[in-house]
């Protein structure tokens, strides 16, 4: 089970942030979106923040996902944005 990180022992938090870390993606500034992405979120038991290789997104890269949606050019700023909306 744990070569496959969709599979889990428990349930997920309510809130996925993925970040792109492929090649097309670090070259635009995903290192430093994942870093920052770790950081907004660091402590918060309902989010989880996971690196993907390539989600097919390459020129709007950085690309991200916020709880499913894709998103393109993405800044810390947008992650920001779409925290906004989460409820408390």
């Amino acid at each position: 089970m744990s070569f496959y990180h969709d599979f889990r022992r428990t349930p997920p938090p309510e809130h996925t942030v993925q970040v792109c870390r492929a090649e097309a993606c670090q070259a635009v500034g995903a290192a430093d979106l994942y870093t920052a992405a770790q950081e907004r979120f660091a402590g918060r038991d309902d989010v989880e923040v996971r690196e993907v290789f390539c989600f097919g997104n390459c020129a709007l890269g950085p690309s991200a996902s916020v709880d499913g949606r894709l998103r393109g050019r993405v800044t810390a700023d947008d992650l920001a944005a779409a925290e906004s909306g989460w409820s408390p």
